[in-house]
């Protein structure tokens, strides 16, 4: 079974899937995170039209019911493991883990190396290629942190609904 509360294999799935999530509308149409790229960036473009934002805000939805879906399920799958007494911790670490690992794996090999090291022209906004706002990696480690906190929060949230205190 997929969810057998196995926390490696839950956590390679999950960051295949959070990266395929964000990757692949990257990849056909960078304009839709023109709200991540930087301020200097942001000011070379034109801002989304209502259908990008529609589609962006569309994006933003799969990319909470997989990533809450899956987590449910895999402390779903936890606990069945674990014959219903796995506890809080074990729980949340399990689940922090995975958003931790996929948080992880956008700031260093999304982030930092593709798009801020390599940048190849596929990763930049049409006709800014090459822009020097594109070396930042600051903002990259900003972003990392708030998504840490967010996987503590999410961690919790999932791990007491499942297992009460």
């Amino acid at each position: 079974m997929i969810f057998a509360g196995n926390t490696c294999w839950d956590t390679l799935l999950f960051t295949i899937g959070f990266v395929l999530i964000i990757m692949v509308p990257f990849i056909l149409h960078p304009r839709l995170y023109r709200h991540d790229m930087p301020e200097a960036i942001k000011a070379q473009t034109p801002p989304l039209t209502n259908k990008e934002k529609a589609i962006a805000w569309g994006l933003l939805a799969v990319l909470l019911i997989f990533g809450i879906g899956f987590l449910v399920l895999s402390a779903l799958g936890f606990d069945a493991r674990y014959a219903g007494r796995p506890g809080f911790w074990p729980l949340f670490w399990h689940l922090f883990w995975q958003v931790f690992t996929a948080n992880l794996v956008d700031l260093v090999i999304l982030d930092w190396l593709l798009f801020a090291t390599i940048n190849p022209k596929w990763m930049s906004m049409p006709g800014t290629h090459g822009h020097p706002a594109y070396r930042e990696y600051k903002s990259h480690f900003i972003g990392f942190l708030i998504g840490t906190l967010l996987a503590v929060g999410v961690s919790a949230v999932i791990a007491l609904i499942v297992y009460p205190l």
